[in-house]
């Protein structure tokens, strides 16, 4: 099944997603163009994504910390494949590759090194490459059921809000993800 979703906010932001869902194998294959506008007064050379999908790849996220803190062992037990996580297969600005990271005891959130920095009041264009496995949605409502039905939700990268400094959050299942308006 493929999919196509363009959402733009008021500061002209826009995201624009192609996306090849595997249901069988619990996958999502995604072609990502995040175009952000830089509202701030500062030149931007590192920009942050959230990717709350990968806030499921290990025992040790704060989303996994909040889980055990709720006494739940459901998610401590699962197997490594009901967990889900994100692969990033490609990250470039223009036709130039980028470096990126996750952040330190963060990873759903990605930190990317822009090629060219980008000043106030302009903006940049990054294109992405990458896969998603898919959680089990009995961990926190969003991935796949038990019969095969997709619960998405924060299933793809969204850049993080700079206000004179970076908004970066990981997630765990409060539904606060902050985000650039879009529509």
């Amino acid at each position: 099944m493929f999919s196509s979703i363009g959402l733009t906010g008021f500061s002209q932001n826009k995201i624009d997603l192609k996306a090849k869902f595997d249901i069988e194998n619990k996958s999502i294959e995604i072609v990502q163009t995040i175009t952000y506008q830089n509202t701030s007064k500062d030149t931007l050379s590192t920009i942050y994504l959230s990717d709350w999908n990968n806030s499921y790849s290990t025992k040790k996220t704060a989303l996994a910390t909040r889980i055990a803190d709720e006494y739940k062992n459901d998610f401590h037990l699962a197997k490594n494949e009901d967990r889900g996580f994100s692969v990033v297969t490609l990250a470039k600005q223009n036709d130039a590759v980028l470096t990126y990271s996750p952040v330190k005891n963060q990873m759903d959130i990605l930190q990317v090194n822009l090629v060219k920095p980008v000043n106030p009041n302009e903006s940049y264009t990054i294109k992405l490459e990458y896969r998603v496995q898919v959680p089990n949605s009995k961990f926190t409502r969003y991935g796949i059921t038990d019969t095969g039905d997709l619960n998405l939700r924060y299933w793809y990268f969204t850049p993080a809000i700079y206000d004179g400094e970076w908004q970066y959050y990981s997630n765990k299942d409060l539904d606060d993800l902050y985000i650039p308006l879009a529509m």
